[in-house]
């Protein structure tokens, strides 16, 4: 490559030694050659440097917190040192397939200027009991009624960006823990709408731990402070779909954290505040009370 990257991809990294060279050679083994790689080090203190050794390729730039800032922070950080018109996020422990950038690259630069976001499908790979998910990414007409009923396409590492739209919409909030891609998703969409390629073209891992459930909590505090107005500014019904949301989202919380028994009443307040979610909700919900009992008993 030569001259200005067309996509920059921003990797943001946290003690991740152990699985970024895994994320970095999917990244390298792009059909679209045309990026640089920015990975953001938010002060590891694993051996990160030894990690990125076998990586000598000129396109990879690595960045440095002098203390930990957060996934927001240093997603802020890489999008402010890009180069490229284009930016694409992938976290440091997934993977993805040799079409993924060359698909999204070729999809937003032939949509509206005013598509400033492309997302695509994944696999979901559920890492304590071994099974791969196909997570589809199907078109709708109304991204943000969408989202209010949970921020489930993966952006971390699925979406590719028009750099400019970061100057309009605002960058990722460094206030947010946890569902920072969500509020940013919901700001945008409320404006714009999102192209999407429907087939799987990345692979997320749930094997890292996943945050406590009070900092699930702060977060969800927040998402509902800054959007149940512009919900309900958007159709009656809105808020409480954007509240049952943010009670399932608990309910996750303390199933991830094996709380299984305490999990089955916050998913039910989720229903209860709106019972009408779909069968392809209900069907998910019925497949983690499976996994719960899996993980618990064998």
């Amino acid at each position: 490559m030569t001259g200005i990257p067309h996509v920059s991809v921003i990797m943001p990294v946290y003690n991740g030694a152990a699985f970024i060279g895994r994320a970095l050679k999917t990244v390298f083994a792009q059909t679209f050659r045309e990026f640089e790689i920015v990975i953001v080090d938010d002060a590891s203190t694993d051996d990160l440097a030894n990690a990125l050794v076998q990586f000598s390729d000129p396109r990879m730039r690595v960045i440095r917190h002098a203390v930990n800032r957060g996934a927001s922070a240093s997603r802020n950080t890489g999008i402010r040192a890009a180069r490229g018109p284009y930016i694409a996020f992938v976290d440091c422990d997934d993977e993805w397939l040799p079409e993924k950038l060359a698909r999204q690259h070729a999809l937003l630069e032939s949509s509206p200027a005013t598509i400033a976001v492309a997302v695509t499908g994944y696999y979901l790979l559920r890492d304590r009991i071994g099974r791969l998910e196909a997570r589809p990414l199907t078109g709708c007409d109304d991204w943000y009624m969408r989202l209010l009923a949970g921020c489930n396409i993966s952006f971390g590492s699925c979406a590719i960006v028009r750099r400019e739209i970061f100057d309009e919409i605002g960058f990722f909030d460094e206030n947010m823990r946890r569902q920072e891609d969500w509020d940013w998703l919901l700001r945008y969409t409320a404006q714009r709408s999102i192209a999407n390629v429907e087939e799987p073209l990345a692979i997320i891992h749930t094997g890292l731990q996943w945050p406590s459930v009070q900092m699930v909590e702060r977060a969800n505090q927040q998402i509902w402070e800054r959007h149940a107005k512009s919900a309900g500014g958007r159709c009656a019904e809105a808020p409480r779909l954007l509240l049952s949301t943010i009670r399932y989202e608990r309910a996750a919380a303390l199933y991830h954290q094996r709380q299984f028994f305490a999990a089955i009443p916050a998913a039910l307040q989720s229903l209860l505040h709106y019972p009408n979610r779909g069968l392809k909700f209900y069907s998910h919900l019925l497949r983690r009370v499976g996994d719960a009992l899996h993980l618990r008993y064998g």
